[in-house]
């Protein structure tokens, strides 16, 4: 299970957040590749089955586009483990 938030601020600034559980049969420190649209964005190190991620454009990162009807993926060595389709709340 897992959750992808982004939002734009009305000054500008963006935010990402990732979170998702239940990958208890991953190792820990492991690197799982969030991939949008079959386009890999950022990878992720995995400890005790969860991982997470928030990205500001405030602290200078990169923050990637995700629009709704997205598919949204977690991949460890090419093998989707997730993938949910972006939506609104």
């Amino acid at each position: 299970m897992g959750e992808l938030e982004r939002k734009t601020y009305a000054d500008g600034s963006e935010r990402l957040k990732i979170s998702f559980g239940g990958l208890k049969s991953i190792p820990s420190l492991a690197r799982v590749s969030v991939v949008i649209d079959d386009t890999e964005t950022c990878e992720l190190p995995v400890e005790k089955g969860r991982a997470r991620l928030d990205l500001r454009s405030e602290e200078r990162a990169s923050v990637p586009t995700v629009a709704v009807g997205q598919v949204v993926e977690i991949r460890l060595d090419g093998q989707v483990l997730l993938r949910g389709t972006f939506r609104p709340d």
